[in-house]
């Protein structure tokens, strides 16, 4: 009787080698490539960002109009939820000066500006009220220990800036010659305050700068329009502005060298019927925002500014 082996056929240290090398391939993230997290959260605007001392914060306004604050460290995980003993009339802005976290609101029976630092986003204390009003979202940078606090006014609808050295106490006021239609939005850049807002008529986006924060120069307009107040963030040794179309509500974003010349418009896959605010951290760049159709919110974070 005839017998026969059987072999079963084994790949090769090669073929497995090849095998590995595609499973890693495929599982691995692709650099530049963006990571989208859909929190737990909800806002009727949106939500604001900022990185303080290797942490990612954000604060956002709940339907009642609570303010709440939490962080997270890699902008996947989020946790310390806090809810402030506060309501706002519209959505927070919150900013870091290196040394504090700061965030600023719209009273919401007043109408008046307030500011509130902490250390860690954990414990909030010295609350400010400003002898200040307005009817929009204010905005709030820093660097170095300084902090700019910018905001439209109630019945001007003109630019106003306010400067600190601790957030508590509040000088040089400055009333910039600019209207906008929105609150205005800020960040800090190559050493100056940067500003940008929305015009009155038109809903272009324009972008201003500043050495001090008294002296504004080198106005930009640029040739795209928002439906909201648009967004300034910096990551690398770039300056970014996001903002929404007016039409549909996409997600846009631009960069620039200098504040000055802008390139390397980019549409997001994404729309927003609320704020966007953009934040950068030592390796990735990031943009918070509400959904279109739900108040849900959003972070994406990309590694290269572009690969959304």
């Amino acid at each position: 009787m005839n017998t026969s082996s059987r072999h079963t056929a084994r790949p090769g240290p090669f073929a497995v080698c090849l095998l590995l090398l595609f499973l890693l391939l495929a599982w691995a993230p692709l650099d530049g490539v963006a990571q989208k997290i859909r929190l737990d959260e909800e806002s009727p605007e949106g939500a604001s960002v900022t990185f303080h001392q290797g942490r990612w914060y954000l604060s956002w306004r709940g339907k009642s109009g609570t303010l709440y604050v939490m962080r997270s460290k890699d902008g996947v995980d989020w946790s310390g939820k806090v809810a402030l003993d506060e309501q706002s009339k519209f959505a927070p802005d919150i900013g870091s000066d290196g040394d504090y976290l700061y965030i600023t609101w719209v009273g919401l029976n007043d109408n008046d500006v307030y500011v509130m630092r902490s250390e860690d986003g954990i414990d909030w204390g010295a609350k400010v009220r400003l002898d200040e009003k307005t009817d929009r979202r204010p905005a709030i940078t820093g660097a170095d220990g300084y902090v700019l606090l910018i905001f439209k006014g109630e019945e001007s609808n003109k630019l106003i800036a306010m400067q600190s050295n601790d957030g508590v106490d509040w000088g040089r006021r400055t009333v910039i010659d600019e209207f906008s239609k929105d609150g205005p939005t800020a960040t800090v850049f190559n050493g100056k305050y940067v500003i940008a807002w929305t015009g009155v008529d038109s809903e272009n986006v324009y972008i201003m700068q500043s050495a001090d924060g008294i002296d504004w120069r080198t106005k930009i307009r640029l040739d795209e329009r928002s439906r909201t107040t648009p967004s300034l963030g910096t990551f690398g040794d770039r300056l970014y502005v996001g903002w929404n179309g007016k039409e549909q509500g996409d997600v846009y974003v631009m960069s620039s060298e200098d504040g000055i010349d802008w390139e390397g418009k980019v549409r997001l896959n994404e729309q927003t019927a609320g704020n966007l605010k953009l934040s950068g951290s030592d390796n990735k760049l990031a943009v918070a925002f509400k959904g279109w159709s739900s108040d849900n919110l959003y972070f994406v974070m990309t590694k290269d500014g572009v690969s959304f």
